[in-house]
């Protein structure tokens, strides 16, 4: 089943609900600093909610970082509702696990 890509004014306004996401071309985007002592359990919580999701984004760790990237590749590699979905709790699991935007 193909997904529909979102307007550009859907993405705006669906990004106010997904405090630290941001859009960069095609897809959305966000950086976290949970600690390098950290990094393994915000990742692991990450996953999960992946999972429990089933989308799952491209993840880059890098000395105490966690970066996102995310966008439907059933809907051309461009933005849904489903991503949209996914930037906001993962945006409440950092805010929940208290890690915060870089």
């Amino acid at each position: 089943m193909m997904r529909e890509p979102l307007a550009d004014a859907a993405v705006t306004q669906g990004l106010a609900s997904a405090p630290g996401w941001s859009r960069e071309g095609d897809s959305l985007v966000a950086a976290y600093k949970p600690g390098r002592d950290r990094v393994l359990a915000f990742y692991t919580a990450l996953a999960a909610l992946e999972d429990e999701l089933n989308h799952h984004a491209t993840v880059t760790i890098l000395y105490g970082s966690v970066a996102l990237r995310v966008n439907t590749h059933d809907a051309g590699d461009r933005i849904t509702a489903t991503d949209l979905r996914f930037a906001e709790r993962v945006a409440a699991l950092a805010k929940d696990l208290d890690v915060p935007n870089t």
